[in-house]
């Protein structure tokens, strides 16, 4: 096994582990953003829906090709390219729809553009491996299995995460009713009460 090998299986490996976090983190973001929402009384633009979907697929894409880089199964090949796709095109469209507000926006900018460009530097090296014949057989099922099944747990997690994982708790208190009769006090209660009533007087 070569070194470029060696550092692509490493790269997929830290790209599968991240991924993971990466989902984390921006469900609890979105927890913060309805919460600003509700604050301030206004609804989620349907950009910011569109923003949080497009960057979880990436997440998703982004560990599912990990996986595969760190198995070398030909299945990176695809994912890689389609990762690759969606991350330009969210590039391009942030352009114009989230520009940069201030220094510390265009510096979140910046690193996520040098990200998508060092993906892009591993998704041709995985190709170049892809043409010298180092990546494992499509139809082989020691890598294409772990590939499909961490493909598919990391859009459920993505799933699962932005559609209420981390919502509050629902509140399961009984709903009032107008149908509550209030006990009525004890004979033997008031009758004892009498007798104060009597010297008050």
């Amino acid at each position: 096994m070569t070194f470029v090998e060696y550092a692509i299986r490493a790269i997929g490996l830290f790209y599968a582990f991240g991924a993971v976090f990466l989902i984390r983190q921006m469900a609890m973001a979105e927890v913060l953003d309805r919460a600003l929402a509700a604050i301030e009384l206004k609804g989620e633009q349907k950009k910011q829906v569109v923003r949080r979907w497009l960057l979880g697929a990436g997440a998703a894409l982004t560990g599912a090709s990990g996986v595969a880089a760190l198995l070398m199964s030909s299945w990176a090949l695809p994912l890689f390219a389609v990762n690759m796709v969606l991350q330009a095109g969210w590039l391009v469209w942030a352009a114009t729809a989230f520009p940069p507000e201030d220094e510390e926006d265009a510096l979140g900018r910046r690193r996520t553009m040098n990200a998508a460009f060092f993906y892009a530097t591993v998704t041709v090296t995985v190709f170049a491996l892809g043409f010298e014949g180092c990546l494992r057989p499509w139809d082989e099922w020691q890598s294409a299995v772990p590939v499909a099944a961490a493909t598919l747990a990391y859009f459920v997690y993505l799933a699962r995460s932005l559609s209420g994982m981390w919502r509050p708790a629902r509140d399961d208190r009984p709903e009032p009713t107008d149908d509550y009769d209030p006990p009525k006090p004890d004979d033997d209660y008031l009758d004892d009460l009498a007798p104060i009533d009597r010297n008050r007087d």
